[in-house]
C-alpha cells in the first residue's frame, strides 16, 4: 500500500479505485455495474485490514460525485470514520501525531461532504480517439548504442493522442554486434526489474506466488517519451524521431500484471538516456523474457 499524502485518494489503492472508476463510467457502464467490478476487482484489499478503507472511501467519493451513493455505503464509511477505524491504521503504520491529526479533519469533513447528495451527476467524458501507431505495448524494438552495439527493449505501454502521447519502455540486456532476432528478445532478460509482494487490487496485478508463499507482481522501472503539443508537426517530429532510433523487431503479448516506476525524458534525449539506463541499472530479472510473458500477461 504506497501513500503519499492523508487525503482520500492518496495511496496506490485508492488512486486505483478512484481511476478505475471513472474510466468505466466515461466508458458508459452504470455506477452499480462499477461498484460491482471494483469490489471484485479489489477483493484482496477489502480483506486486508490496512487497506480496505482505501477502497470504500474513494468509492463512496465516486458515487456521490455521480449522484449514486446508496444508504448502505454511506453508514459503512460514515461508521468507519466514527470510530476512528482508519484512524487505527495509519496509526499503527507509525504515522505522525501530525499527520494523524490532518487525517482526522479529512476524514471529517468528507463525511459532511457526501452526507449532502450532490445536485448533479458528474458529466461523462468522451474518451479520446487514439492514433494509429506501429509503435505498440508490447513490441520489441532494437536500437544502437553509442558504442555501435545493439540494444533492445520492450514498450511495456503506448497511447498516442492528436493533443499528446507516450511510450514506455523498459530495457533488456541485450548488447550484441549484429542486429537482434526476435528470439534474442525471448532468451533475454529484463533490466531494472524485480518482483514485489500486491497489496491492493486484488488479483488485478497478481502474477506469481513466490518462494515465501507471499503474492507477487512485477516492478518494472520505464523511461517514458512523450509529447503535449497539440501542434502536427510536433507529433510529426516525436513519431520520426522514433524512426531513426529504433526498428521493431516483434510483439510480445501485453503485460497486465505488473506496476510501474516511470522517469519521463524529452525525446531529442532518447539516445543517452538509453545508454545511461543500460550502464546504471540496478536489477536484472532471474527469468528470460520468454519465461516472463506468461507470468506478466496472465496468459498461461
Amino acid at each position: 500500500m504506497g501513500t503519499w499524502g492523508m487525503g482520500i485518494k492518496e495511496n496506490d489503492t485508492s488512486t486505483d479505485v478512484y481511476e478505475m472508476f471513472f474510466e468505466n463510467y466515461n466508458n458508459g457502464l452504470k455506477p452499480i455495474e462499477i461498484k460491482n467490478i471494483i469490489l471484485s476487482q479489489f477483493e484482496f484489499s477489502l480483506n486486508d485490514f490496512e487497506d480496505k478503507y482505501n477502497v470504500l472511501l474513494p468509492l463512496a467519493l465516486c458515487l456521490w460525485e455521480v449522484c449514486e451513493l446508496d444508504s448502505n455505503l454511506h453508514q459503512q464509511v460514515k461508521s468507519i470514520v466514527d470510530t476512528g477505524e482508519d484512524l487505527k491504521v495509519i496509526t499503527g503504520l507509525e504515522a505522525t501525531k501530525e499527520d494523524i491529526n490532518k487525517r482526522a479533519k479529512i476524514l471529517l469533513k468528507f463525511i459532511d461532504k457526501i452526507s449532502i447528495p450532490k445536485e448533479k451527476p458528474k458529466a461523462r467524458k468522451k474518451p479520446p480517439i487514439q492514433l494509429d501507431s506501429i509503435y505498440k505495448s508490447g513490441s520489441c524494438v532494437s536500437f544502437k548504442y553509442r558504442n555501435n552495439n545493439y540494444g533492445g527493449a520492450i514498450i511495456i505501454e503506448s497511447a498516442f493522442y492528436k493533443s499528446n502521447g507516450r511510450m514506455s519502455i523498459v530495457l533488456t540486456d541485450i548488447n550484441m554486434s549484429e542486429p537482434p532476432l526476435f528470439e534474442n528478445f525471448l532468451n533475454a532478460k529484463m533490466l531494472n526489474f524485480e518482483w514485489e509482494e500486491t497489496y491492493g487490487g486484488g488479483d488485478k496485478f497478481f502474477a506469481k506466488i513466490n518462494e515465501k508463499g507471499e503474492k507477487v507482481t512485477g516492478r518494472i522501472s520505464v523511461s517514458s517519451y512523450e509529447y503535449f503539443n497539440s501542434k502536427s508537426d510536433d507529433r510529426e517530429l516525436y513519431f520520426n524521431s522514433c524512426d531513426e532510433i529504433f526498428n521493431i523487431v516483434g510483439q510480445l503479448p501485453l503485460y497486465i500484471k505488473i506496476l510501474l516506476s516511470t522517469s519521463y525524458v524529452k525525446n531529442e534525449t532518447l539516445t543517452g538516456i538509453l545508454d545511461y539506463r543500460f550502464t546504471e541499472f540496478q536489477n536484472i530479472s532471474d527469468e528470460t523474457i520468454k519465461e516472463l510473458n506468461p507470468l506478466l500477461s496472465g496468459i498461461k
